[in-house]
């Protein structure tokens, strides 16, 4: 599975379907530096990075 449809996955299962292709891009970006930085799971990484663009906690 590529990486934007694991994405968009992703913010289907949260009920997300109303972003903006920059608010994409950013998570996007924040997902790959969570995971190469820091050595996160692609899990934990995409809840990080959503908290940060959409400003929601990860429940």
């Amino acid at each position: 599975m590529s990486k934007d449809k694991w994405l968009k996955q992703q913010l289907a299962l949260k009920g997300i379907y109303g972003y903006t292709q920059q608010e994409f891009d950013r998570l996007k970006a924040l997902v790959i530096d969570n995971i190469t930085h820091f050595n996160m799971d692609r899990y934990t990484a995409f809840d990080r990075a959503f908290e940060i663009v959409f400003r929601r906690k990860v429940k």
